[in-house]
C-alpha cells in the first residue's frame, strides 16, 4: 500500500526531489560518495539552522534572504468547541528569492 506522502505527491503530478537525490547528483558531479555528499548536505543546512537560530537573518548572495520573523500572540476560536483560544506567539522561518533564482523559475534572461 502507498503511503500518503505518495500518495499525495502523486495527486500533484510531480514528485519531490529529496536530500539523497541532491547527495546522489554532487557525488556524480564531483565524484566523491553520496555519504560524503549526504554529509556536506547535512553541514550546510545545520549551520543555516544554527545562523537562524543566532542572528535570525542569512543572505546568500544571488540566491536568498532567510529571515526569523515572529508572529504575534492572538486571538482564535476552536472550529470544534466554537471556544475563544489564545494562539501564542512564534516564529516562522521566511525565505524571499534572489533575483538569480526568480529570473530561472520565470524564464527571464539575467540582466
Amino acid at each position: 500500500m502507498a503511503s500518503r506522502e505518495t500518495v499525495s505527491r502523486a495527486r500533484r503530478g510531480k514528485a519531490s526531489r529529496t536530500k539523497k537525490d541532491i547527495a546522489r547528483a554532487i557525488a556524480q558531479e564531483y565524484k566523491i560518495t553520496q555519504v560524503k555528499a549526504k554529509q556536506v548536505i547535512q553541514g550546510v543546512l545545520d549551520a543555516i539552522v544554527d545562523v537562524l537560530v543566532e542572528q535570525e537573518r542569512l543572505e546568500l548572495r544571488n540566491f536568498g534572504v532567510f529571515e526569523v520573523v515572529v508572529r504575534k500572540e492572538r486571538k482564535a476560536r476552536n472550529p470544534r468547541t466554537d471556544q475563544p483560544v489564545t494562539v501564542p506567539r512564534r516564529k516562522r522561518v521566511r525565505f524571499k528569492p534572489g533575483r538569480l533564482i526568480l529570473q530561472r523559475l520565470n524564464g527571464t534572461p539575467p540582466e
